[in-house]
């Protein structure tokens, strides 16, 4: 299994671990548990530097006095740029209404002034995306086939996949 499977295999764990019978749902809990702990060593490689918050920080205060912002002061997100496409909630493009040469000047001296940081980050990145593809050092807890409920195929197929299924 690779490193990027166990995110995969964590999601497949989260939507079957109700079916079942015990001699299923107990190497489920046992391979979920190792799982957690690596997954949560993966992701400690990738959390951001103080620094990287920082600069994270000051773009947003940079963007909440440019930005369109709905009732409670939040920058509003949207699919496209400039304000177009459909209102996002988690990611997408703010929408700058407010000085917007001031806004991209203040922009890039911030970039500028962060250049070391990002360019750190993104190595990080790039490093990161390296990891998952290595093999994974874990050894989880196999299933034996017979044990295993009813399950989509996209489930099985995972598990089969990531070897949690004895065949």
């Amino acid at each position: 299994m690779k490193n990027k499977q166990a995110f995969t295999l964590k999601q497949a764990i989260t939507a079957v671990k109700t079916k079942g019978s015990n001699a299923f749902k107990l190497p489920l809990i046992l391979t979920e548990m190792k799982l957690d702990q690596y997954i949560k060593g993966l992701d400690e490689l990738r959390k951001p530097s103080e620094k990287y918050d920082a600069f994270l920080a000051e773009k947003r205060e940079l963007l909440s006095r440019h930005a369109e912002l709905d009732e409670a002061g939040s920058i509003i997100l949207y699919a496209g740029q400039n304000g177009t496409g459909e209102r996002k909630y988690d990611y997408g493009f703010p929408n700058i209404i407010k000085d917007q040469e001031e806004f991209e000047e203040a922009a890039a001296e911030l970039e500028k002034k962060y250049k070391k940081v990002l360019e750190a980050e993104q190595k990080k990145q790039l490093d990161f995306e390296k990891t998952l593809e290595d093999e994974a050092d874990i050894e989880l807890k196999q299933i034996p086939f017979d044990a295993l409920p009813e399950l989509d195929y996209d489930y099985l197929k995972i598990f089969v996949d990531c070897g949690v299924v004895e065949v």
